[in-house]
């Protein structure tokens, strides 16, 4: 769940966190967000420690007392800041939109078009880029979308740890009957049948991660043919060198496949393994950042 869907879930006003602007060495940086509940449930960091504490105490005070007025709260990480500093010492400072929510107003789907603006007037939803001045303005991109192909161990694994770091997941099997398929609970969509049909649905983009953690060389072959000419952020291939090395006499160089998947830490459970390929998608996916 990421902090928007937190936000639209709730039963009332929330108080939202937004970092609008970050110099130097800030914990938190620019697009940060965080979201507090009535009930003082969290979802969401805007850079952590007693910085965030105390903002987060600020935001429920406000909810307790029904003082719902926007603010831009400056934050210093330096002491001798005065009334500004933060009560971090990492020498960079950060804005943080103090807004308050009302979630009924949040229907809109996230998609590649529209934007959410901060502003003395509130948190408001525009379908085209609007005019200034504002705190922030928020463009609703497209999810990252992590397409694992391979419903076994490595895939359940790989499905719950991706789950806490704010993809989407979709996984393609043609194996019914496995039981970790059925245990599976961390996916919004599960592709069950022919590999060679359900793979022609994902889409190529910046927003597409492909991950191939799949159990015999019979299926990577499938997945090659199917998606090695197509453009994705990230294209993952698990399996040992001498599998890779065969699929590569028998496809070619395969250059942008990243074959063997996943940063090398000597992992062996499935676990280990789904940290390891996590790792190496957040490193790719923040490159850009």
């Amino acid at each position: 769940m990421d902090v928007w869907q937190f936000i639209r879930e709730s039963a009332s006003t929330v108080a939202l966190l937004y970092v609008t602007e970050s110099k130097g060495s800030s914990p938190g940086r620019t697009g940060f967000a965080m979201a507090v509940r009535r009930s003082g449930e969290l979802h969401g960091s805007i850079g952590g420690g007693i910085m965030e504490q105390q903002l987060v105490e600020r935001a429920r005070r406000q909810l307790a007392t029904n003082d719902i007025r926007p603010e831009l709260i400056r934050q210093v990480h330096r002491p001798g800041s005065g009334e500004d500093f933060s009560g971090l010492i990492c020498s960079g400072e950060q804005s943080v939109a103090l807004v308050f929510v009302d979630p009924e107003k949040l229907t809109v789907e996230f998609g590649p078009n529209g934007y959410y603006t901060l502003s003395s007037s509130g948190f408001n939803y525009h379908s085209k880029l609007p005019g200034g001045p504002y705190w922030a303005v928020i463009p609703l991109a497209e999810k990252n979308t992590a397409y694992l192909i391979g419903a076994g161990h490595v895939g359940l694994a790989l499905s719950r740890t991706l789950s806490q770091l704010d993809f989407n997941i979709e996984i393609f099997d043609d194996r019914a009957e496995l039981n970790t398929l059925a245990q599976n609970t961390f996916v919004s969509k599960k592709h069950i049948g022919n590999l060679d049909d359900s793979l022609r649905s994902i889409p190529e983009g910046d927003n597409s991660y492909i991950v191939a953690v799949t159990f015999g060389i019979d299926v990577d072959r499938i997945v090659l043919s199917r998606l090695r000419h197509k453009t994705f952020r990230y294209f993952g291939l698990m399996g040992s060198a001498s599998k890779i090395r065969i699929l590569r006499n028998e496809f070619g160089p395969l250059d942008a496949i990243t074959a063997p998947i996943g940063i090398n830490i000597k992992s062996h459970t499935p676990e280990e393994i789904a940290v390891s390929i996590a790792a190496q998608m957040i490193q790719v996916k923040n490159q850009s950042l």
